[in-house]
């Protein structure tokens, strides 16, 4: 299993605004929820799919750029200025 850094998971709870470990405890239906009150929208997910999105593997995989998860703690800092 994948561990981030503290300080990664300080920055991730710092701009979602909720306990990543509370997040994780809750059920999906009270996520919806709260991402609802938290945004003041109704979350729609679309029961049509799309015609032209067609799912052809991991392009990842073929363009060889699989990331580590120390390339994504580091991207991450970067990204919350850590």
């Amino acid at each position: 299993m994948y561990k981030m850094s503290d300080e990664v998971r300080a920055a991730l709870e710092k701009s979602i605004g909720i306990d990543l470990g509370t997040l994780n405890k809750m059920s999906i239906d009270e996520q919806k929820q709260w991402v609802e009150n938290k945004t003041g929208k109704k979350l729609v997910f679309r029961k049509d799919r799309k015609k032209y999105i067609i799912g052809r593997g991991n392009p990842l995989l073929s363009r060889r750029k699989i990331r580590t998860m120390e390339d994504v703690d580091r991207r991450s800092k970067q990204l919350f200025g850590i």
